[in-house]
C-alpha cells in the first residue's frame, strides 16, 4: 500500500519500501552515502537503513509530508540532527506550515532523539583538543600553557590559540559553537 501525501506525492518511506521490493540494497546505499558525508547521522526510527538526504532534499520532503506520514516525520526530523540550527529552522518552519504540527512538538521530537544519542561533554571534548595538538607538546605552568614547537623550543600559546583548538574539534563534533562551550573545554 503506497502512502501518499496531502499533495498527492509517494512518501519517501514508501520510495524506500518500494526501492527495497525491487531489489535495492538500501544497506548497502546507505553505507556509501555515509561514507562521503563525513559522521552518521543516528536516529531511532525504523528506516536507519536510509541514506541521509542533503538539505534541499530535506527542505523539499517537509514542504510535501503528509501530517498522516508519521514515520515519514520522524524520520525527517532524525535527519536534521546533524545539520546547522538555521537549515534546520527552516527544515522545521516547512515541516509545521505542510503539517499542522508546532514547532514546540516538532523540537520535543528532536529533542528526544537528541536524549537517545549520547553526546560528549566537555571533557570528552578537552581531551580531543589535547589528542589534536598532541598530549606530549602541551604544558600548563605558572598559569601559561607551552606549545611545543618542532624547531626544539617550547612556546607559550596565547589563550585565542587555544580556543581556535577547542572551536575546530566542537565544529569537528557537528556540535554548535557556543562561548560556554569552548570555555569550559579550555
Amino acid at each position: 500500500m503506497q502512502r501518499r501525501s496531502a499533495t498527492g506525492g509517494i512518501s519517501f518511506a514508501t520510495v524506500c519500501q518500494l526501492a527495497g521490493e525491487a531489489g535495492a540494497d538500501l544497506s548497502a546505499i546507505a553505507k556509501k552515502y555515509k561514507g562521503k558525508s563525513g559522521a552518521e547521522q543516528r536516529s531511532d526510527t525504523k528506516d536507519e537503513e536510509v541514506p541521509c538526504r542533503t538539505f534541499e532534499e530535506l527542505l523539499a520532503a517537509a514542504r510535501t509530508i503528509s501530517k498522516d506520514d508519521v514515520e515519514g516525520i520522524e524520520q525527517l526530523i532524525a535527519e536534521t540532527l546533524k545539520i546547522n540550527s538555521i537549515r534546520r529552522e527552516t527544515i522545521y518552519s516547512a515541516l509545521k506550515d505542510s503539517t499542522g504540527y508546532t514547532l514546540t512538538a516538532i523540537r520535543k521530537q528532536l529533542s528526544e532523539f537528541s536524549e537517545a544519542i549520547p553526546s560528549l561533554d566537555q571533557l570528552d571534548l578537552a581531551h580531543k583538543a589535547i589528542s589534536r595538538l598532541g598530549a606530549d607538546n602541551i604544558l600548563h605552568s605558572s598559569g601559561l600553557t607551552w606549545l611545543w614547537e618542532n624547531i626544539g623550543v617550547w612556546k607559550p600559546m596565547e589563550d585565542r590559540t587555544i580556543k581556535q583548538s577547542a572551536q575546530k574539534v566542537i565544529e569537528d563534533e557537528k556540535m554548535d559553537v557556543a562561548a560556554h562551550l569552548v570555555n569550559g573545554v579550555c
